[in-house]
């Protein structure tokens, strides 16, 4: 059976933000499937996504998790969004929202 490597991208939760690195989602899901993360990027931004793509292409991971919806990714997009939006006049800046649902906190 081949290796399972992740490589994880997102938010503070992908580094286990509020409780330890071990509480992150790559590494718990790592434990379940006897894998490994073999790299992580906690403060992913919408723009910087490209420039992570080479070190991912070397690492050859099995498996690559994107947590998109994370504050730091939707600021960002959300920048880039009402910028576009301006540049081409659809809508008033003020009227874009990204934002997504609360997820509930695992059990201390």
């Amino acid at each position: 059976m081949m290796k399972v490597e992740i490589s994880a991208f997102g938010g503070c939760h992908v580094a286990g933000y509020p409780y330890s690195p071990s509480q992150g989602f790559p590494a718990l899901l790592a434990k379940q499937v006897e894998g490994e993360v073999v790299a992580q990027v906690a403060t992913l931004q919408f723009l910087n996504l490209p420039n992570h793509l080479p070190a991912v292409e070397a690492l050859h991971p099995s498996h690559v998790l994107l947590q998109l919806g994370n504050y730091e990714f939707s600021a960002s997009l959300t920048t880039l969004l009402k910028q576009f939006r301006r540049s081409f006049r659809l809508l008033p800046a003020a009227k874009i929202r990204v934002s997504s649902p609360p997820l509930p906190l695992p059990p201390r």
